[in-house]
């Protein structure tokens, strides 16, 4: 079964009278449990794609189905609950919050999804589990990159979005 399908999709920006396309009319489609990378040039797209997939950004035309639902007709309500409930999300920057521990960054996910794995045992999957009681300016680059995944699997979503997740690794 398709877990995610694009149907047409373009997302474009505007310039005057002129589109600029970050994505046109782009239509693939996964399989639940499949392991899926998207390769191109800085300014291809990539992440444009992803924020579509994550119910971040919006597109301008097409469908874009999560198991059957076309996201791009959600209201802001509904796809901040297909987020929270949906998506992990593993970010170019780490978007850690400085004031709370490591593991605290972790157990976040627990406020979003009931479900949730463990901040210790996400930590531990990552290799982190010696640095739950640390500060993210305490640790590495690829440290934070780390906690950032934990806390994405932590989560335990249907779709795990990676937007250059091992930049610092």
């Amino acid at each position: 079964m398709k877990i995610v399908e694009l149907k047409n999709v373009s997302r474009y920006y505007k310039a005057g009278q002129q589109k600029n396309y970050a994505l046109k009319k782009v239509s693939f489609g996964i399989e639940e449990g499949e392991f899926v990378v998207i390769l191109g040039a800085s300014g291809a797209g990539k992440s444009t794609m992803l924020n579509l997939l994550g119910g971040i950004d919006r597109a301008d035309e097409g469908e874009i189905l999560v198991a059957g639902e076309d996201i791009a007709k959600l209201s802001e309500k509904a796809l901040s609950k297909y987020r929270a409930k949906r998506v992990g999300f593993v970010f170019q920057f780490y978007n850690l919050i400085p004031t709370l521990t490591v593991k605290e960054n972790v157990e976040l996910m627990r406020e979003l999804k009931k479900d949730a794995l463990g901040a210790s045992e996400a930590l531990q999957k990552v290799g982190l589990s010696v640095h739950e009681r640390k500060f993210p300016e305490q640790l590495s680059g690829g440290e934070q990159q780390r906690v950032s995944i934990a806390r994405a699997i932590a989560k335990n979503p249907d779709i795990l979005l990676c937007d250059e997740p091992t930049g610092n690794v």
